[in-house]
């Protein structure tokens, strides 16, 4: 386990569909204590402040998107118990190769984006992925950017960039 620190990295939007389509922005990581990396926005392109999180967690952590429905649900009930009013878009999959994403976003008060959230789950790991912006449409395009390059990665390139 590393030390919070920080370096800059180029997360891009990945080739998708056979374009290659990269604009590089840069992001500022740090490793939290409990494993999990954050990526911090630099720059104007992904929403200055804006941020990513990931972890390589079990393959079997979410087994389906009812599963991840599930798990989503109960981070609804716990944030409500507590007096957060956090509304959940359905939960959607996508298949991304050998990979299946499973996701959803959440939004305060059901207008006010919170975070969007997912899992990539592969035949031997899955990542679990947050971003947060201060926009819906910065806070999606940014997960959906993160994703891509995760899926289009081999499992140990990809690993790297979200250590267990």
């Amino acid at each position: 386990m590393r030390s919070r620190a920080s370096a800059i990295v180029a997360i891009g939007c990945g080739a998708l569909a056979g374009t290659a389509a990269w604009a590089a922005e840069s992001w500022t990581r740090s490793t939290q204590a409990n494993g999990a990396v954050f990526y911090a926005c630099a720059s104007d392109g992904c929403g200055r402040g804006a941020t990513i999180s990931c972890r390589v967690m079990p393959p079997d952590t979410v087994t389906s998107s009812g599963a991840f429905a599930a798990r989503i649900a109960k981070q609804v009930a716990d944030l409500a118990a507590v007096g957060r009013d956090i509304v959940a878009r359905p939960v959607t999959q996508e298949a991304m190769g050998e990979r299946v994403l499973h996701r959803t976003a959440l939004f305060y008060r059901g207008t006010v984006p919170a975070f969007e959230t997912g899992f990539l789950v592969g035949p031997g790991e899955s990542f679990a992925v947050i971003s947060t912006a201060s926009d819906a449409k910065t806070m999606t395009r940014n997960f959906d950017r993160f994703v891509a390059r995760l899926a289009s990665r081999p499992v140990g390139i990809a690993a790297a960039e979200c250590p267990p």
